[in-house]
């Protein structure tokens, strides 16, 4: 990477908080920034490196919801701009919604690996991760729901159970 100059340097760090939605932040100390708004300048901060890689964790913890759909349209602009972002994230509908192939992971191992339709359509969420997914369409987009499935065996058959295992099956899992 070439050494940029201070003036460089500086416009590429205002860039960066204007681009992360942090500008209002840039005069008060980091300290006392509320959580959501730490996440913002940590966004900055990465985008300040200008890296073709970007690995991250998490980055809509503790963010409002606009904030949130902020953080997903700018990781996907990085990505439209040929830099490779990955995302760690738990919450499903927002990786369907932004992701181009999604891992599902369970217990540190990939349980399903596709694109968002077909994790969707695998319906492995339920099994995995003890969620049933809904899908809706508004403005021609679809929007993604969680609804909590219990996967509490008590009060079950051995049918329903032998069921359920072979639906394990199906969808992948070992």
């Amino acid at each position: 990477m070439v050494a940029l100059p201070a003036f460089s340097k500086r416009i590429l760090a205002i860039s960066s908080l204007v681009r992360a939605g942090a500008e209002e932040f840039s005069e008060r100390r980091l300290s006392a920034l509320s959580y959501g708004e730490r996440q913002r300048v940590y966004l900055a901060m990465l985008l300040a490196q200008d890296t073709q890689n970007v690995l991250l964790d998490e980055p809509t913890n503790y963010l409002d919801v606009s904030a949130k759909f902020h953080t997903m349209e700018l990781l996907t602009s990085l990505k439209n701009e040929g830099k490779c972002v990955v995302t760690v994230l738990h919450d499903i509908p927002l990786a369907l919604a932004y992701a181009d192939r999604i891992a599902v992971m369970k217990n540190g191992k990939v349980e399903a690996f596709g694109t968002p339709e077909s994790i969707y359509e695998s319906k492995c969420s339920e099994h995995l991760l003890g969620v049933k997914i809904n899908r809706f369409e508004s403005d021609g987009k679809p929007v993604y729901v969680t609804n909590y499935r219990s996967t509490s065996n008590v009060g079950k058959t051995d049918e329903e159970l032998a069921e359920g295992l072979l639906e394990l099956v199906d969808c992948g899992a070992t």
